[in-house]
């Protein structure tokens, strides 16, 4: 960076001017570094510079933000990399359309779930870079359903309440097959 554009920039910090600017022009800034192959080269120059916090405070980069090529995951992905994925999604004030998109991809790294079935491209995505070394199927495929409560002779009150006691356990690992979450609801 030459000089006199460094020394702008410092004094732009200095004086706070990037709070300025609309959450809307945020956001379409960032729509732009997303849409690039190398987002992790921005993304680490706006944070050499503690330009990150103007779009969302805590926020964290990672250069595994590159394994990915559409908005919809670098989004998703870098809104799981940061404290509260949904205060930064809400405060993108994104089209209902790509947030309701976003939440659903989001919704099982926040509550912690695996869900009853996903089998999305997307989330597949997700999940292989957030947790290489992890059995994928633990987060896809929840490993009984409530055929299987039935057959069990379980009451369907409880059934809601032991699904997502399973799924969560699940999720967590503590779960790591058919046979154990059977063996758990007896």
């Amino acid at each position: 960076m030459e000089k006199n554009t460094e020394r702008a920039l410092f004094s732009a910090l200095k004086n706070k001017y990037p709070s300025y600017l609309s959450r809307e022009r945020v956001r379409n800034e960032l729509f732009k570094i997303l849409e690039e192959n190398k987002s992790y080269e921005v993304l680490n120059f706006l944070n050499r510079y503690g330009l990150l916090d103007y779009i969302y405070e805590g926020l964290e980069i990672s250069k595994d933000i590159d394994k990915f090529n559409n908005l919809e995951l670098k989004l998703s992905f870098i809104a799981l990399k940061s404290k509260n994925p949904e205060g930064l999604i809400n405060s993108l004030n994104l089209e209902k359309s790509l947030k309701k998109k976003i939440f659903s991809l989001l919704r099982p790294f926040i509550d912690k779930r695996t869900p009853v079935n996903n089998t999305d491209e997307k989330y597949l995505e997700l999940i292989k870079v957030l947790y290489p070394k992890a059995d994928i199927y633990r987060f896809t495929n929840l490993f009984i359903d409530y055929s299987d409560l039935k057959k069990a002779g379980i009451n369907n009150i409880y059934w809601n309440e032991i699904i997502n006691k399973i799924s969560h356990l699940q999720w967590l690992g503590r779960i790591k097959n058919k046979k154990e979450a059977l063996k758990f609801i007896k």
